[in-house]
């Protein structure tokens, strides 16, 4: 089998959940053999010439960006990304069994001879708003999905919440694709690299993830600035958190965008516990890193979250509710030490046994041998 992926960029040159999502996938496939043509909008084309691999090519693709200051910027490049390489992906000499298409780049992906599967990830243009301009946000971005679910031979799920929305948008096929991770083999059961003293009652909390509304970054802020003289603990942010946006406090460290992931999962070994307080969500890659890591989760109850989170390795949470927020982290910081390391004893177990990418790869290529 040939498959061609269409992504707006790969990790870590591009920091995102798509961009993760297709670099690990570029490596599973790579592992089994498949041979697989990437084609992919790229500022620096020979980012990954010393490091891709066996069975893959590569078609970086660059633009003429328009500035963010132009009226419309970010649709029209979006249209301008996906036109260029549906071009270079018809005037190439890779013919493909499918085409594998990331995001709202398959835009222009309309009438072409290719058999195509687009992968929409958590949908969140149609997930529920919390203010007037995402709202807004959101429904500039609907009639592109709608457009591409309209176009695309198949569409892949997380889960049953995205399942549904796909049917209520009238969907035609559709293929279970839960989101994944690589487990780093460096953890021998029953241990924690970030096990806290108990003597020592200050644990590590972490945030991992962009800065953008969605995110629930403020929620979060005014929640720590509550906390942070009561208990002992560190919080960490990974990511691009802007100055402005910053609660600046000894215990309150901020590590800045990180595109290095033995520091990022450094840092999640330490850490007793992840917070993300989304808005909205599809089934993020940071909690199955940090649930790869045997940490505690606490997460909103969007997306697909309740397939990763429930009591039994962490806090599941209704979003934007500061005094919900409040409370699982107070949970938290108050919990025994055995009652953490066993939240993360079973983060670790539920991502070893259903979602891992070598197992979920072969799901995926069991289900389109099937069709093709």
């Amino acid at each position: 089998m040939k498959i061609a992926i269409i992504s707006d960029g790969i990790w870590p040159e591009k920091i995102g959940g798509i961009q993760k999502h297709t670099y690990e996938l570029i490596c599973s496939l790579s592992a089994l053999g498949i041979e697989t043509a990437v084609f992919y909008i790229s500022e620096k084309p020979d980012w990954f010439k010393m490091i891709f691999i066996k069975h893959v090519y590569l078609f970086p693709i660059q633009i003429n960006a328009l500035p963010p200051f132009f009226p419309g910027h970010y649709l029209l490049n979006l249209y301008l990304k996906s036109n260029k390489i549906r071009r270079e992906l018809i005037n190439s000499n890779f013919n493909p069994n499918v085409v594998f298409i990331q995001g709202l780049i398959g835009w222009t992906f309309k009438n072409t001879s290719f058999t195509t599967i687009s992968h929409l990830h958590g949908l969140e243009m149609f997930q529920k708003s919390f203010s007037l301009k995402e709202m807004i946000f959101k429904k500039a971005f609907q009639p592109i999905a709608k457009h591409i679910i309209k176009h695309s031979d198949y569409q892949c799920y997380y889960g049953p919440f995205t399942a549904h929305l796909l049917k209520k948008l009238k969907a035609k096929k559709l293929i279970h694709f839960p989101n994944a991770v690589r487990i780093i083999q460096n953890i021998s059961p029953g241990a924690k690299a970030g096990d806290f003293n108990p003597k020592n009652q200050s644990i590590s909390l972490v945030y991992l993830g962009r800065y953008e509304f969605r995110k629930g970054i403020p929620l979060l802020i005014e929640v720590l600035r509550e906390l942070v003289d009561n208990f002992q603990f560190e919080f960490h942010f990974i990511g691009n958190i802007p100055p402005n946006a910053q609660f600046i406090h000894p215990k309150i460290i901020y590590h800045g965008k990180m595109n290095q992931e033995q520091k990022i999962r450094m840092l999640l070994k330490k850490a007793s516990v992840l917070v993300l307080p989304s808005f909205a969500e599809g089934m993020p890659t940071c909690i199955l890193e940090a649930m790869s890591e045997k940490t505690a989760i606490i997460a909103t109850n969007v997306g697909e979250n309740a397939l990763l989170v429930d009591e039994t390795n962490g806090w599941i949470i209704n979003p934007n509710q500061k005094c919900a927020l409040k409370t699982a982290m107070e949970k938290a910081l108050k919990s025994e030490p055995l009652i953490l390391l066993n939240k993360g004893e079973n983060s670790y177990q539920k991502v070893w046994n259903n979602f891992t990418w070598d197992k979920i790869v072969n799901h995926f290529l069991n289900q389109i041998n099937g069709e093709f």
